[in-house]
């Protein structure tokens, strides 16, 4: 695992009663954008989130995003 860098993580407004959290990767990263990230909760302070190159399942969902 190689630390890239830091972003902050921004609001974006869909609706009045909706907002969404939005983050934004390196330029270097911009072969990801289309891609399905999976987002881990580590604990109430951390998430993890990857792009992964194969299709993954997990135990409580079957969804096949690759």
């Amino acid at each position: 695992m190689k630390y890239i860098g830091r972003t902050k993580v921004g609001r974006a407004k869909t609706n009045p009663s909706t907002t969404l959290a939005i983050v934004r990767l390196p330029v270097e990263l911009k072969n990801y954008a289309g891609k399905w990230a999976h987002i881990w909760r580590v604990n109430e302070d951390a998430i993890v989130i990857m792009v992964l190159s194969k299709t993954i399942y997990t135990k409580n969902n079957n969804q096949n995003h690759g």
